[in-house]
């Protein structure tokens, strides 16, 4: 299954949205670069919107924390938005969501970033 990812400004976060319902390594691979150079900008403070996304493997779980590390490196917050039970389990099952805060909805990770 192919997936892609659409990047937007959202008062002053960068907003990643991941279109697709699976992010694995065979898909993933492909636009991970990409991805990680959206952080390279000016700006600090980033969501990754996984509200899509049903399943998410290991290194699914692996690139989120490199976009972390990135993030963290440059002084900004990386924040995710996972509304899929599934996924919010992976999440807590490796620990991720105690490392990076997770929202439920794109509104409540941008008021969040904004306290």
């Amino acid at each position: 299954m192919d997936i892609s990812f659409d990047v937007s400004l959202v008062k002053g976060v960068k907003v990643i949205t991941i279109l697709g319902k699976k992010v694995n390594y065979e898909n993933l691979n492909e636009m991970e670069e990409e991805i990680f150079r959206e952080v390279e900008g000016e700006e600090r403070n980033f969501i990754l919107d996984l509200s899509q996304v049903v399943q998410i493997d290991s290194f699914a779980l692996g690139f989120i924390m490199n976009l972390y590390r990135r993030v963290m490196e440059k002084g900004g917050i990386l924040v995710l938005v996972s509304a899929h039970p599934r996924v919010r389990a992976v999440l807590g099952m490796a620990r991720v969501d105690e490392v990076i805060k997770v929202y439920e909805t794109k509104k409540e990770a941008l008021d969040g970033l904004s306290k």
